[in-house]
């Protein structure tokens, strides 16, 4: 009897000295998954930005395109001698559309070097 008590008292330390271990395995799972999901969710962000940049890319070449037709025009009003105003306007506005193309695009790229 003495030594089957014996050894259940043993089992039992070795119990208690495995639970530490236990945890601390536990404890490394849980930080590689929440690597797992950061990086994961980082990926869907750049996936994101990324396809943002290329909205953004695609509505400044429109732009860049209405500018360049906007300044044709306005050569055109200028050798016919017509009033050139509304031209000049637009090709003002279609300058900020570009420049505020761009100024995004640039701010996408800081915050993606970020990620």
């Amino acid at each position: 009897m003495k030594q089957v008590f014996s050894k259940i008292a043993k089992i039992g330390e070795e119990v208690r000295s495995a639970e530490p271990m236990k945890v601390e395995f536990n404890a490394l799972s849980d930080i590689k998954g929440y690597q797992s999901t950061i990086q994961s969710a980082s990926d869907k962000a750049s996936n994101q930005l990324n396809a943002a940049i290329d909205a953004l890319s695609a509505a400044q070449k429109i732009a860049e395109k209405a500018l360049a037709e906007a300044r044709k025009a306005q050569a055109m009003a200028k050798s016919l001698g017509v009033d050139e105003g509304q031209f000049n306007g637009w090709e003002k506005q279609f300058v900020q559309s570009r420049d505020s193309f761009d100024s995004a695009i640039s701010a996408i790229a800081r915050i993606q070097n970020n990620i």
